[in-house]
C-alpha cells in the first residue's frame, strides 16, 4: 500500500489511456504515428495531407474520435513518456523535455504540471522513481 499524504489527487498515478475506443481507422493510424514519433512535431497540414484529408476535416475527425485536438493528444503522449523517464532514468528535466520533443523545458514543465498536478522536481522524481536493485 502506498501512502502519499501530501497528494490531493491520484492524477499522477493514472496512465493516459490513449483514447482508441473509436472506429476511425485513419485517426487510429494518425494516433499510432504520433505515439511512435512523439519527439517530432506533427503539423496539421502534413498529417492531414498524409492521410488524404483537408486540415479542417482532419481536425474535426481527430477531435470527434479522441475527444482531444491533435496538439493536446500529442502533449498527453509526451507527458506519459516524460513520466516514464522520470521514474526510470537519471536525466534532468531539461534533457527529458528535449527527448520528448520540446526545445523549451519551461513550456513543457507547465504542460506537465497541468496534466499531472505535480512539478517534475527532484522530490517528484524520488516520490515516483522505482526502487532500483
Amino acid at each position: 500500500m502506498i501512502s502519499d499524504i501530501g497528494r490531493t489527487t491520484q492524477a499522477f498515478y493514472s496512465m493516459f489511456q490513449f483514447q482508441k475506443d473509436h472506429q476511425d481507422a485513419q485517426i487510429l493510424a494518425v494516433q499510432k504515428l504520433m505515439e511512435d514519433n512523439f519527439d517530432r512535431n506533427h503539423p496539421y497540414e502534413e498529417l492531414a495531407s498524409k492521410f488524404g484529408m483537408s486540415r479542417r476535416t482532419f481536425g474535426r475527425r481527430f477531435k470527434a474520435a479522441t475527444g482531444d485536438t491533435p496538439l493536446i493528444y500529442l502533449q498527453r503522449v509526451r507527458v506519459e513518456a516524460a513520466k516514464a523517464m522520470l521514474e526510470n532514468r537519471d536525466l534532468s528535466f531539461d534533457e527529458i523535455a528535449y527527448s520528448v520533443g520540446y526545445q523549451d523545458s519551461t513550456a513543457f514543465r507547465k504542460i506537465f504540471f497541468k496534466q499531472t498536478g505535480l512539478l517534475p522536481t527532484e522530490s517528484c522524481r524520488r516520490r515516483f522513481q522505482r526502487v532500483r536493485m
